[in-house]
């Protein structure tokens, strides 16, 4: 799994900082995870697929495409309740865009005074 999450990464263009910031962990367990140092647990692994969209059996074997495409035999309902139940996940990508409109008035900041 640890090659998938690089490369699941890399697809996404992310840094290992973005992809820590957006699962809400350090960029050095991102990094612990690629290299095969730190084992998945169960709620990284839910928390990936939910993330980024991700195909849990792709993640896990290798198999299959990487993103799901497509909610199987769920309901609008479910639908819907699944993304009630991500608000939290919303909320850390507004957090994750803050941290970077941040960096970025950092560094205009540092180039108009240098």
């Amino acid at each position: 799994m640890n090659e998938r999450l690089s490369i699941l990464r890399k697809t996404l263009d992310l840094s290992q900082e973005e992809m820590g910031i957006k699962l809400g962990v350090k960029k050095s367990t991102i990094s612990r995870l690629e290299r095969g140092l730190n084992n998945f647990t169960e709620q990284m692994i839910k928390l990936i697929n939910n993330e980024f969209l991700v195909n849990e059996h792709w993640l896990r074997t290798g198999e299959g495409e990487m993103f799901n495409t497509k909610y199987d035999n769920e309901s609008s309902e479910n639908i819907l309740l699944k993304v009630l139940e991500n608000q939290e996940l919303i909320i850390k990508d507004i957090n994750f865009i803050k941290h970077k409109l941040s960096k970025l008035e950092e560094d205009i900041f540092q180039l108009e005074n240098s």
